[in-house]
Protein backbone atom coordinates (compact mmCIF):
# COMPACT_ATOMS: atom_id res chain seq x y z
CA UNK A 1 0.00 0.00 0.00
CA UNK A 2 1.24 3.23 -0.88
CA UNK A 3 -0.06 6.24 0.40
CA UNK A 4 0.63 10.33 -1.07
CA UNK A 5 -0.01 13.14 1.47
CA UNK A 6 -0.18 16.10 -0.66
CA UNK A 7 -0.02 19.06 1.78
CA UNK A 8 0.18 22.93 2.23
CA UNK A 9 2.88 23.76 4.47
CA UNK A 10 2.28 24.25 7.86
CA UNK A 11 -1.09 22.18 7.69
CA UNK A 12 -0.02 18.99 9.85
CA UNK A 13 1.69 16.51 7.16
CA UNK A 14 4.69 15.48 9.12
CA UNK A 15 2.57 14.73 12.40
CA UNK A 16 -0.45 12.95 10.57
CA UNK A 17 2.45 10.68 8.81
CA UNK A 18 4.69 10.62 12.26
CA UNK A 19 1.34 9.22 13.63
CA UNK A 20 1.01 6.83 10.97
CA UNK A 21 4.63 5.48 11.63
CA UNK A 22 2.42 3.28 14.81
CA UNK A 23 0.59 1.40 11.72
CA UNK A 24 3.68 0.00 10.39
CA UNK A 25 4.16 2.86 7.67
CA UNK A 26 7.58 3.10 6.09
CA UNK A 27 7.80 7.45 6.03
CA UNK A 28 9.37 9.82 3.76
CA UNK A 29 9.46 13.36 3.77
CA UNK A 30 10.05 15.34 0.62
CA UNK A 31 9.04 18.78 -0.09
CA UNK A 32 9.14 20.04 -3.78
CA UNK A 33 11.18 22.96 -2.46
CA UNK A 34 14.82 21.82 -4.25
CA UNK A 35 16.63 23.76 -1.93
CA UNK A 36 15.38 21.84 1.10
CA UNK A 37 17.29 19.81 2.99
CA UNK A 38 15.05 16.88 3.01
CA UNK A 39 14.94 16.92 -0.66
CA UNK A 40 15.69 14.01 -2.75
CA UNK A 41 15.78 13.78 -6.29
CA UNK A 42 15.26 9.29 -6.34
CA UNK A 43 11.81 10.28 -4.43
CA UNK A 44 10.89 12.73 -6.99
CA UNK A 45 10.25 10.16 -9.42
CA UNK A 46 8.88 7.76 -6.61
CA UNK A 47 12.18 5.29 -7.24
CA UNK A 48 13.02 5.96 -3.94
CA UNK A 49 9.89 4.17 -2.74
CA UNK A 50 10.36 1.04 -4.74
CA UNK A 51 13.25 0.41 -2.27
CA UNK A 52 11.27 -0.63 0.52
CA UNK A 53 8.47 -3.47 0.89
CA UNK A 54 5.43 -3.21 2.73
CA UNK A 55 3.00 0.01 3.86
CA UNK A 56 4.98 3.42 2.58
CA UNK A 57 3.68 7.22 3.21
CA UNK A 58 5.48 10.08 1.27
CA UNK A 59 4.61 13.21 2.21
CA UNK A 60 4.81 16.40 -0.31
CA UNK A 61 4.80 19.60 0.81
CA UNK A 62 3.78 22.01 -1.91
CA UNK A 63 6.59 24.80 -2.40
CA UNK A 64 5.71 27.96 -4.63
CA UNK A 65 9.52 28.29 -5.87
CA UNK A 66 9.23 31.83 -6.79
CA UNK A 67 8.33 34.77 -5.90
CA UNK A 68 7.25 34.55 -9.58
CA UNK A 69 4.83 32.57 -8.46
CA UNK A 70 4.30 29.01 -6.98
CA UNK A 71 5.04 25.34 -8.91
CA UNK A 72 1.81 23.73 -9.27
CA UNK A 73 1.23 24.42 -12.61
CA UNK A 74 4.48 23.43 -13.22
CA UNK A 75 4.30 19.43 -12.40
CA UNK A 76 2.17 16.52 -13.42
CA UNK A 77 0.32 16.16 -10.26
CA UNK A 78 -2.34 13.84 -11.67
CA UNK A 79 0.48 11.56 -13.14
CA UNK A 80 2.42 11.51 -9.99
CA UNK A 81 -0.73 10.50 -8.02
CA UNK A 82 -1.50 7.94 -9.90
CA UNK A 83 1.40 5.98 -8.65
CA UNK A 84 0.14 5.95 -5.36
CA UNK A 85 -2.65 3.78 -3.76
CA UNK A 86 -4.27 6.39 -1.80
CA UNK A 87 -3.96 10.29 -1.58
CA UNK A 88 -4.64 12.68 0.83
CA UNK A 89 -5.44 16.40 -0.01
CA UNK A 90 -4.26 18.01 3.24
CA UNK A 91 -4.97 21.60 3.75
CA UNK A 92 -5.23 24.35 6.16
CA UNK A 93 -8.57 27.16 6.78
CA UNK A 94 -7.10 29.24 8.83
CA UNK A 95 -4.86 31.29 6.41
CA UNK A 96 -3.51 34.13 8.99
CA UNK A 97 -2.78 31.45 11.43
CA UNK A 98 -0.50 29.36 8.65
CA UNK A 99 0.90 31.85 7.41
CA UNK A 100 2.30 33.30 10.12
CA UNK A 101 3.23 30.26 11.34
CA UNK A 102 5.21 29.60 8.08
CA UNK A 103 6.86 33.11 8.54
CA UNK A 104 7.67 32.82 12.21
CA UNK A 105 9.17 29.33 11.87
CA UNK A 106 11.63 30.27 8.64
CA UNK A 107 12.91 33.71 10.58
CA UNK A 108 13.63 31.57 13.66
CA UNK A 109 14.69 28.30 11.99
CA UNK A 110 11.98 25.98 14.23
CA UNK A 111 10.64 23.63 11.62
CA UNK A 112 11.88 20.49 13.96
CA UNK A 113 9.50 18.93 15.97
CA UNK A 114 10.21 21.04 19.27
CA UNK A 115 7.81 24.06 21.43
CA UNK A 116 8.03 27.44 20.04
CA UNK A 117 5.78 30.36 20.90
CA UNK A 118 4.88 32.92 18.10
CA UNK A 119 4.04 36.64 19.45
CA UNK A 120 0.28 37.47 19.62
CA UNK A 121 1.32 40.72 17.74
CA UNK A 122 3.90 38.74 15.07
CA UNK A 123 3.15 40.03 10.91
CA UNK A 124 3.52 38.27 7.70
CA UNK A 125 5.01 39.90 5.45
CA UNK A 126 3.20 40.88 2.74
CA UNK A 127 5.22 38.84 -0.15
CA UNK A 128 4.19 36.23 2.35
CA UNK A 129 0.74 36.54 2.05
CA UNK A 130 0.41 37.21 -1.60
CA UNK A 131 2.40 34.09 -2.06
CA UNK A 132 0.59 31.58 0.15
CA UNK A 133 -2.86 32.92 -1.14
CA UNK A 134 -1.92 31.65 -4.73
CA UNK A 135 -0.44 28.77 -3.41
CA UNK A 136 -3.89 28.25 -1.61
CA UNK A 137 -6.22 29.30 -4.76
CA UNK A 138 -3.71 26.71 -7.19
CA UNK A 139 -4.30 23.84 -4.55
CA UNK A 140 -7.70 24.26 -3.96
CA UNK A 141 -8.27 23.87 -7.63
CA UNK A 142 -6.17 20.63 -8.20
CA UNK A 143 -8.36 19.51 -5.48
CA UNK A 144 -11.28 20.24 -7.03
CA UNK A 145 -10.20 18.61 -10.49
CA UNK A 146 -8.83 15.59 -9.28
CA UNK A 147 -11.23 13.24 -9.88
CA UNK A 148 -9.64 10.19 -10.31
CA UNK A 149 -8.34 7.02 -7.96
CA UNK A 150 -8.91 6.99 -4.09
CA UNK A 151 -8.71 10.11 -2.25
CA UNK A 152 -9.62 12.37 0.63
CA UNK A 153 -9.41 16.10 1.07
CA UNK A 154 -9.41 17.02 4.84
CA UNK A 155 -8.36 20.27 6.42
CA UNK A 156 -5.85 20.70 9.44
CA UNK A 157 -8.89 21.92 11.52
CA UNK A 158 -11.13 18.67 11.01
CA UNK A 159 -8.02 16.49 11.63
CA UNK A 160 -6.35 18.67 14.65
CA UNK A 161 -8.90 20.75 16.24
CA UNK A 162 -12.17 18.21 15.74
CA UNK A 163 -10.00 15.43 16.03
CA UNK A 164 -11.30 13.43 13.01
CA UNK A 165 -8.59 11.16 12.71
CA UNK A 166 -10.99 8.24 12.11
CA UNK A 167 -11.75 9.84 8.99
CA UNK A 168 -8.09 9.07 8.10
CA UNK A 169 -8.64 5.21 8.72
CA UNK A 170 -12.05 4.44 7.16
CA UNK A 171 -10.56 6.27 4.33
CA UNK A 172 -7.58 3.50 4.01
CA UNK A 173 -9.24 0.80 5.60
CA UNK A 174 -6.61 0.23 8.73
CA UNK A 175 -6.75 -0.27 12.16
CA UNK A 176 -5.76 3.06 14.84
CA UNK A 177 -3.06 1.82 16.19
CA UNK A 178 -3.36 0.60 20.07
CA UNK A 179 -2.44 2.90 23.17
CA UNK A 180 -1.50 5.71 21.19
CA UNK A 181 -3.85 8.84 21.03
CA UNK A 182 -4.40 11.60 18.51
CA UNK A 183 -2.71 13.98 18.19
CA UNK A 184 -0.08 11.82 19.54
CA UNK A 185 2.16 14.68 21.10
CA UNK A 186 1.17 18.13 22.56
CA UNK A 187 0.48 21.06 20.10
CA UNK A 188 4.42 22.36 19.36
CA UNK A 189 2.77 26.36 18.85
CA UNK A 190 1.42 28.40 20.70
CA UNK A 191 -0.33 32.01 20.53
CA UNK A 192 1.64 34.34 23.34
Amino acid sequence: MTVLILAEPRSGSTHLAGYLRFCGFYTFYEPFNKLSQFFFPEIETCQGLDHHIGKKILVKELFWGSAAGSNIHKFDYQKFISRFDYTIFLHRGNFEEQVSSYDFCNANNVHLQKPYSIPRDYKSSELSLLLFQQLKDEFKELRANHTQGRYIDISYEELYQFKKIDLIFEFLGIEKPLGVTWPYANRLRRIV
